[in-house]
């Protein structure tokens, strides 16, 4: 069977907008992640979220994973723990940690801007997307008791 032939990081920088490199990464510029759409592919509960201990008390702690994806192909995958935060007075979901991707952003000479940058601007980018109403609506989904 004939393996696929991958665009090596070269390649991507030479001009493909998007390119599966033969390192695993996707790369490109972050513009155009930006302009793609990511589609929630799974959000789950994690079953080792800790409690916070304070002085007299333990608050519970919900949290969990989810996972992104972007058309392609490639594919690009993008995905974060959270935890349910309620001291906001209202409960919502926060991303905890850096996210996983395959993503790896090059400048604009194609550079890569390596994986600590390319780390933090996906940080940012998770930050300011609307992903928690997706996220408790599909941890709803699939615990909330059916026909009871």
């Amino acid at each position: 069977m004939k393996q696929p032939v991958l665009p090596t990081a070269a390649a991507a920088r030479a001009g493909l907008p998007i390119a599966l490199c033969s390192d695993g990464y996707v790369r490109l510029r972050l513009p155009t992640l930006l302009a793609l759409p990511l589609a929630h592919l799974l959000s789950d509960l994690d079953d080792t979220a800790e409690g916070v201990r304070g002085e007299a008390a333990v608050h519970s702690a919900i949290g969990g994973y989810t996972e992104w994806i972007g058309a392609g192909p490639p594919a690009i995958t993008l995905g974060w723990d959270w935890r349910l935060d309620g001291r906001e007075g209202q409960p919502c979901c926060v991303r905890t940690g850096p996210p996983r991707s395959n993503v790896m952003l090059c400048d604009r000479h194609g550079a890569d801007l390596g994986a600590g940058l390319t780390e933090r601007l996906l940080a940012a980018l998770v930050d300011v997307r609307p992903w928690q109403d997706t996220v408790t609506a599909a941890i709803a989904a699939r615990y909330a008791t059916r026909g009871a």
